[in-house]
């Protein structure tokens, strides 16, 4: 009997143990499907590979749409890391580099001065002035930046640094207990675990490109650009406490401001008072905020709204910093090195990305700059007295592909205009044809033979080596198509073809 009841009492403790468990397992599973995932889809390359990053960025989403490690990595091969997000305030910067720090130590840290005139830190109280809806929006923001990193010590001193509310603080703690209740907000993709099958929030190495293009752009700067801080800031001591910190371990800082269409008084007191502390520290500062000395971003063309760059411009600034960073000997190149395939696997998965996107875009203006941004072989033309030719975003855009404003012409005289643009595959050169007006070429070079273009003004045609049976441009069903744009393979057969008419 007592052996009976001895099994009976195991028998029970195992009945216990396994509901536990299927009980963890089911909250475990639970709160991963719950949980916001823009988080680990942000940075769980980063906690991957941060051993074999050299570069960290940090700021705002000035930053996260501004700045593109592929573009650097795939111009230098030197590695880093976009660690921006919405609204970062400078405080938010230096935990995230306290945070990121647990991973490894990158030499160089690249930090955007946007917002260091903020004079608050808790980001639940804010200046005590702003309304509901902007402080939640300000602590939905951090969890962003928070809810990747597993609970620590430094996870828990940044949660009370930066917020106030022991309440708020538990969630970033403890993120089951927001998150259990958001049934009824779960998409598909919360069920997949594995980020890089996600079909939302697609990052590149931390950094998010934005693909509109600001139409209504008004370049603004304020009357007075020289005018500085007044006074320590909160963001300045947080700034001043992560340049030390670095210093003390060997890690350069190197400070920016990015370009904005419409700039603000606070914004060039933030810039000045970058450089007088960039002059105190011995540090290098990269300001781009200023219009009358900025001839990198075109503001009809590279931003996505007032104050944020599109991929366009965000491709501009990044070769621009990775040419500034490759000034410095202890970054190095690591293309075709051991041990770094991620990154080139990155920066292929950007590539593909990119030339997907150009091959589905419908959007004419998006369409031709990812052309550029790519360096895609293309055939374009526009017919004769086509409201194209005075459309002068087509234009401007045509422009930087071409590397001429051989189109202006052609708004002048009716067109019609003919743009070839190819880069050979085994030399790596481009070489491009333009044609404005009627006319009749041959011998074009092409990567495929010599090209023959037939330019009128009812018909145009578009030969290579004498095949007269397949012209190029669809002079029937689209004869009245303003613009026809077709993306070239590397032997010249059409991999897409669009026609434009009325609107872009």
């Amino acid at each position: 009997m007592q052996i009976n009841n001895n099994n009976k009492k195991l028998i029970s403790f195992i009945r216990i143990v396994m509901v536990l468990l299927i009980v963890l397992v089911i909250c475990t599973a639970a709160a991963c499907i719950t949980k916001r995932k823009e988080s680990d889809r942000k940075y769980s390359d980063f906690k991957e590979n941060a051993r074999n990053i050299d570069v960290l960025f940090l700021g705002s989403s000035h930053v996260l749409n501004g700045i593109n490690p592929a573009v650097i990595y795939s111009k230098t091969g030197i590695t880093s890391y976009n660690m921006g997000k919405p609204g970062g305030m400078v405080p938010e910067s230096y935990w995230t580099y306290r945070l990121a720090r647990q991973y490894g130590k990158p030499k160089c840290v690249v930090i955007d001065l946007w917002s260091l005139d903020r004079d608050y830190k808790y980001l639940d109280i804010m200046t005590g002035s702003n309304d509901d809806d902007e402080i939640r929006n300000s602590v939905s923001l951090l969890h962003t930046n928070m809810d990747t990193w597993p609970l620590s010590k430094t996870k828990i001193d940044a949660a009370n640094d930066l917020l106030s509310s022991s309440k708020v603080r538990a969630e970033f703690l403890f993120p089951f207990s927001l998150y259990h209740s958001r049934w009824s907000t779960v998409r598909k993709d919360d069920f997949i675990l594995d980020n890089s099958k996600s079909e939302s929030n697609y990052f590149v190495l931390g950094s998010e490109p934005r693909e509109e293009i600001y139409i209504e752009h008004n370049p603004n700067e304020p009357d007075n650009k020289s005018a500085t801080l007044s006074e320590e800031t909160v963001s300045t001591q947080y700034l001043r406490r992560l340049i030390e910190e670095c210093s003390s371990e060997g890690i350069e800082v190197i400070m920016t401001f990015l370009p904005m269409t419409y700039s603000h008084y606070q914004d060039f007191q933030a810039s000045n008072y970058g450089k007088q502390l960039a002059d105190e520290y011995g540090l290098e500062f990269i300001s781009l905020l200023d219009h009358s000395t900025l001839s990198l971003i075109d503001f009809t063309s590279d931003m996505s709204d007032e104050s944020h760059l599109n991929e366009s411009g965000m491709y501009k600034v990044s070769e621009y910093i990775a040419g500034r960073l490759a000034d410095r000997d202890y970054l190095k190149d690591h293309r075709g090195e051991a041990g770094y395939e991620f990154f080139e696997s990155a920066c292929h998965k950007w590539h593909t990305n990119q030339f997907n996107q150009l091959l589905a875009e419908e959007h004419l203006y998006r369409k031709l700059n990812l052309i550029n941004i790519l360096n895609a072989n293309v055939a374009l033309l526009i017919r004769a007295d086509s409201p194209a030719l005075k459309d002068s975003y087509i234009r401007t855009l045509i422009t930087k592909i071409a590397g001429s404003d051989k189109i202006d012409a052609s708004s002048g005289s009716g067109g019609p205009y003919f743009l070839l643009k190819e880069t050979l595959p085994d030399t790596g050169e481009t070489r491009i044809f333009e044609q404005s007006g009627e006319s009749q070429d041959t011998g074009i070079p092409t990567c495929s033979g010599t090209g023959e273009y037939v330019g009128l003004k009812d018909f145009v045609g578009f030969y290579i080596n004498g095949d007269y049976d397949n012209n190029y441009f669809d002079m029937e069903d689209n004869y009245y198509s303003d613009l026809q744009l077709l993306i070239l393979e590397d032997d010249d057969s059409i991999l897409d073809a669009k026609y434009f008419t009325g609107e872009w």
